[in-house]
């Protein structure tokens, strides 16, 4: 009882410092960085009904570069981001 015990022990020791020491963006991480939405696109690529907004997007991006990032920047974006479509 003992051993087994003593084995527990050992495995649950080591399974918590493996998991202190893993590169925690391994799961659950973006496929893009949050960065590449601040970036123009392009907007050829885009579907015909979507032309109009990657456009508006494109506008907002070049309207708020000059801002500093933070809460002015972000206000910035709020403020001339694309409106989505009634239905």
């Amino acid at each position: 009882m003992k051993k087994i015990a003593s084995i527990v022990a050992a495995l649950t020791l080591g399974l918590t410092s493996a998991m202190a020491f893993a590169d925690p963006g391994q799961a659950g991480e973006h496929k893009k960085p949050h960065s590449d939405m601040m970036k123009a696109r392009d907007c050829a690529k885009a579907p015909a009904d979507m032309k109009d907004r990657c456009e508006t997007h494109n506008k907002a991006i070049e309207t708020c570069k000059a801002k500093p990032a933070g809460d002015e920047h972000k206000k910035c974006m709020m403020e001339n981001r694309p409106k989505k479509a009634e239905k």
